[in-house]
């Protein structure tokens, strides 16, 4: 008799431990996902939902608890579930998609949905895992920005720096001393020799000539390859590491110079398929959903006055009447700095939030580089897919 009292008294003990066990894990796993859960349902972007996962051990097994928030923000309450712990990503990633209401997609079948952890890095298996991760239904890293204001401490290239959110709606965010003083000013150097007028692709049936271009864009550029130079390898290598996307993704970048009186009136970076129907050259490069994913925009010059970069659709606001009205949030040049911003959601879809000008320079000269990224490789490459 006092053999099975010890045994049902040791099973109690260990019942509570679990339990115990079990909710400290559950604790620390929801305060760490208040940092990548939207404050207001109504900015969330869409395409994007934020987990929590626990492993809590039991007699001989494991099982892995899940937490999961479809849209990720504080105003949905989490839906949970728990799994053997040794289930395949793959089951894992069918529960997923069909509690999160994901909508299967036919570019899933070249660059599919992403689960990914804190650091970017895909998951790829469930053992032993814990803590935050993330789904992206575009298939690429996406910053959740939270709220405006908000600051994150991050590591790029060894460094740490400090992102603060500009807009939820684009998401844009600043980073101040991103590039050193020095890799700047060499940058500088070398594109000036090479600078020309600016050119503007132009959409199907566009009515803008001559001199409306030249008001609307009236700065000069320089296309620089980064593999010919090893300040701008660098800088190519820190800019992955911010966006979490691969280096070959990037465009050649793009130095621009911008004198006083100089601007670019208010655009978008990405590609909408059907303006361009009759330019056969850009519509393979945007097979298969392939457009610009997101632009890190560098100052390599601090500006006196002016040239600022704005963005005057936040959150779905109409334009301005009159083109080149410096209106809205903006940021100013100052040489270090960097400004990244979305062009497409988390699932892949375009945002015409995004629209985006520069102010025209008062006093000083500008100088800025274009960093354009991709949310996939080209059709026929290898590239496309998220280990890179």
């Amino acid at each position: 008799m006092r053999y099975v009292t010890a045994l049902v008294a040791w099973s109690l003990v260990g019942s509570s431990s679990r339990a115990s066990e079990e909710q400290r894990s559950r604790e620390q796993c929801e305060a760490e996902a208040r940092d990548w859960l939207y404050d207001v349902k109504q900015w969330s972007p869409p395409g994007y939902h934020c987990i929590c996962l626990w492993p809590v051990n039991s007699i001989g097994t494991t099982e892995l608890y899940v937490w999961l928030w479809k849209g990720g923000h504080k105003e949905a309450k989490p839906s949970s579930w728990s799994l053997d712990g040794n289930v395949s990503v793959a089951t894992f990633r069918k529960q997923l998609q069909k509690r999160a209401s994901m909508k299967k997609q036919k570019r899933w079948s070249f660059l599919p949905w992403a689960l990914l952890d804190t650091s970017g890095d895909e998951i790829k298996h469930l053992k032993g895992k814990s803590g935050v991760a993330m789904v992206f239904e575009g298939g690429r890293w996406v910053w959740p920005g939270i709220l405006e204001g908000f600051k994150r401490n991050i590591l790029v290239a060894g460094s740490n720096l400090t992102m603060t959110t500009l807009t939820l709606n684009p998401l844009a965010f600043t980073i101040d001393s991103f590039l050193p003083s020095n890799d700047a000013k060499h940058i500088i150097n070398m594109a000036r020799p090479q600078l020309k007028p600016a050119a503007v692709v132009l959409a199907d049936g566009s009515t803008d000539k001559g001199s409306d271009l030249g008001e609307a864009r009236s700065c000069s550029e320089a296309w620089m390859d980064r593999n010919n130079d090893a300040v701008l390898q660098s800088v190519g290598h820190r800019t992955a590491d911010l966006t979490r996307a691969p280096l070959e993704l990037q465009e050649d970048f793009r130095v621009l110079q911008y004198r006083p009186g100089q601007q670019f009136v208010e655009h978008t970076d990405y590609y909408e398929v059907d303006d361009f129907q009759s330019q056969p050259t850009i519509l393979r490069e945007l097979q298969n959903g392939r457009n610009w994913l997101v632009t890190v925009y560098l100052y390599l010059s601090t500006v006196k006055k002016g040239g600022q970069t704005y963005f005057p659709s936040t959150y779905g606001k109409p334009l301005p009447s009159a083109t080149g009205v410096c209106t809205g949030p903006s940021v100013k040049p100052k040489r270090g700095r960097a400004l990244m911003f979305y062009s497409l959601h988390p699932d892949a879809s375009t945002n015409p939030s995004s629209m985006h000008g520069g102010c025209k320079v008062e006093k000083g000269v500008k100088y800025t580089i274009n960093i354009w990224t991709f949310n996939q490789a080209p059709v026929g490459s290898n590239l496309s897919r998220l280990e890179l």
